[in-house]
Order: C-alpha cells, then structure tokens, then sequence
C-alpha cells in the first residue's frame, strides 16, 4: 500500500514538472515571436522613414537648383528625365535651359526657355567683363612696368579680344623667330591693332613676357589693349598646318579669321 502512494506521488510530480516546463517553453516561444513581430514592424517603420527623408532631400535639391535657372520643380524633373534619355546621349553635358529648349513640346515653351537664357548670358558675361576690367586695373595699379598677358590669374581668359573685337590682326609667333620680331615692330611701328599668339610659350607668361620686350613692345599699348600678348597653342591647333612658316597672320573680321599671307 506505502509502494503505491509513492507510486502515486512520483507520477504526479514528474506530470507537474512536465506541465510546468511545457508552459515555459510556450512561454518563450510566444515572447520570441512577439519580438520578431515588433523588430519587422521596427525595421519597416526606420525604412519608411529613411526613404521619406531621402525623398524630402531630393525634392530640397531640386528646388534649389530649379531657382537658380528660373525654373520649376517639375520643370527640373523634367530636365533629369531627358538627361537619362537619347537626347542625354546625343548632346551629353547640356544646360537646363539648352535641353529643356530642344525638348520643348510647344512653341511658347520653347521661346520662354530661349529668353530666360539669353537672359542669364547677358548676365553672365557682363559680370565676367566687370570682373576683367577690375583685374585689368589692378594688375596696372600693382605692376605698372609689367606687360599683361590675357588671361594671367585664370585657368583660361575670361574674354577673348581676339573674339570680340573685329577687323584686329591675329599674329601667330614663336621664339628664335627673326621674321616675327620684324612683323611685329612693323605693326607696331604702323600704329595697327593685333593679337600676339606665341605658339610655344608653354602657357608660361614669363616667355611671352621677355619675348615681347625683346622685340620692344611699348607697354602703354599693351595696357590699352591695342596690342595683347596671348598664349597660342590651342588657337594654332585649329588654324594652322605643320607645313606653315611663321609668322602667318590673320584678319579677324565678323568673328572669323581669314589669312592674309
């Protein structure tokens, strides 16, 4: 009799131990898919919002760079679509205006993107010249015995005279060139107005620099740009031939050059 309830006892502790140890272990399971619920719900919520912040970034960067071409933000979109388009392929590295111009789908846009750009260009080049001019009269005041080269101070002059003035001489020159130094005291000594360009300066102001005053440029003319000094590697490369014997001049006239000898 004592055997059974011991029995008894041991059967029942062993089921009570079972039953405890299953309702931990439930317990657990249920804690754990509660978490992953809560973590994927976490996850999604950070990733809805990084995505809302990286949008209201894009829009703010597109507003901005709308305004600084007059444009809309729509119109800017508009702009990047034709970027990833044939037209980004056919003409890579177009301004807004350019592009949205040549993809304008009506008459009126078309005309509205031509003026807001002309606009600007006028803009533009009028404060490069104002900017040139006050560099011109700074380098006179701080170096009035030194003759200026165009463009010194830039990568590249900001305004060309050979461009922009018409009927000039362009005179292509290098060093060791006997008949250039005679071209030029004789154009000077004339009284005319030209454009020096040494085709082996090496981009080094000081080689233009002593060559003209070797040959004797007076400086007043150089600083009333009757005469200019200019670097004329790149400008050679598109008008002149290996074959050719410097110095070979050219007059300028309605934006072209056309060779006199």
């Amino acid at each position: 009799m004592k055997y059974n309830y011991l029995l008894a006892y041991c059967l029942l502790t062993v089921s009570l131990t079972a039953s405890a140890q299953l309702s931990v272990t439930s317990d657990k399971e249920s804690f754990s898919f509660l978490n992953q619920q809560q973590l994927q719900g976490q996850t999604h919520a950070e990733t809805k919002q990084t995505q809302s912040q990286i949008t209201n970034s894009l829009k703010q960067q597109y507003a901005e760079q709308a305004a600084q071409w007059s444009l809309t933000e729509q119109e800017w979109e508009k702009f990047e679509a034709i970027k990833k388009g044939p037209r980004g392929y056919w003409s890579p590295n177009l301004d807004p205006l350019t592009a949205l111009g040549m993809e304008a789908e009506t008459d009126e846009e078309r005309q509205r993107y031509a003026e807001t750009q002309v606009k600007m260009e006028v803009a533009r080049v009028e404060r490069e010249l104002a900017y040139q001019r006050a560099y011109n009269a700074a380098f006179k005041r701080l170096y009035p015995n030194m003759l200026p080269v165009q463009g010194m101070g830039t990568t590249k002059p900001l305004m060309s005279t050979s461009t922009a003035t018409s009927n000039r001489l362009t005179v292509f020159v290098k060093q060791d060139c006997k008949p250039c130094e005679a071209k030029v005291k004789t154009l000077q000594k004339a009284g005319t107005g030209f454009d020096i360009y040494m085709v082996d300066s090496n981009n080094k102001d000081d080689v233009i620099r002593k060559w003209a005053n070797k040959v004797g440029i007076q400086p007043q003319l150089v600083h009333r740009k009757q005469i200019t000094l200019n670097h004329g590697e790149k400008l050679w490369k598109q008008v002149g031939r290996e074959t050719d014997k410097l110095p070979i001049t050219y007059l300028q006239a309605n934006g072209q050059l056309v060779r006199q000898n």
